[in-house]
């Protein structure tokens, strides 16, 4: 008995000793071809024994699923992520806590601004998560407050620019002088005198 490998299948040489009728060979396929392939001997025949490991050897192409498959798993991810704590926090809310109810506030007893609320899951968002009305009502003034101020600043830089371009004058100490600065004292001495002239020409004659 021989073995041998060839074009990607199993050959096999058995003698016609080998061949008893005992031998089963339940798990091969055997073709007997009409002339041997391999022969080395006078009294041998070719037997060639071919196993496939699937019925059919074909590559199927489709489109891919991945991500269909993905947003199924991350849409129940996330959907049961939600539905889970929001369940047991509205079992426990509605079961052991329950609405609140109305009552008279004691003498000298100032309640919190999360007590005027009835459900529970309210009342527990107003005192841990939410700020109280009377915050928020002085976070509104104080905007207010700032914008004001900003519309008070534009007016002013709104005056100041205008007396500039009519006096023909300068900013102060707070900006640069530079080279054309005793240009502009000149020019804003002959515009004064020019308007004194005007108002009382007599006395500048005098």
């Amino acid at each position: 008995m021989a073995l041998c490998l060839n074009a990607g299948r199993l050959c096999l040489r058995i003698s016609k000793t080998a061949l008893q009728p005992s031998s089963q060979l339940h798990t091969l396929h055997c073709i007997v071809p009409q002339q041997p392939l391999v022969l080395r001997k006078k009294d041998a025949i070719g037997v060639i024994c071919i196993r496939n490991m699937s019925a059919k050897r074909q590559f199927v192409i489709f489109p891919t699923r991945f991500v269909w498959r993905r947003f199924k798993r991350d849409f129940h991810f996330f959907v049961m992520l939600g539905i889970i704590p929001l369940t047991l926090i509205t079992i426990y809310a509605n079961v052991f806590v329950g609405p609140a109810e109305l009552a008279e506030i004691p003498e000298g007893y100032v309640p919190e601004e999360y007590e005027y609320y009835k459900s529970p899951v309210t009342r527990w968002l107003q005192k841990h998560l939410l700020q109280p009305p009377q915050q928020g009502y002085e976070m509104m003034l104080h905007r207010l407050d700032t914008e004001t101020e900003k519309m008070r600043l534009r007016r002013l830089h709104k005056r100041i620019r205008a007396l500039q371009a009519e006096r023909m004058d300068y900013m102060g100490y707070m900006a640069n002088r530079g080279p054309t600065t005793k240009y502009i004292e000149q020019i804003g001495e002959q515009y004064d005198r020019l308007n004194d002239e005007r108002r009382d020409p007599v006395g500048v004659e005098q």
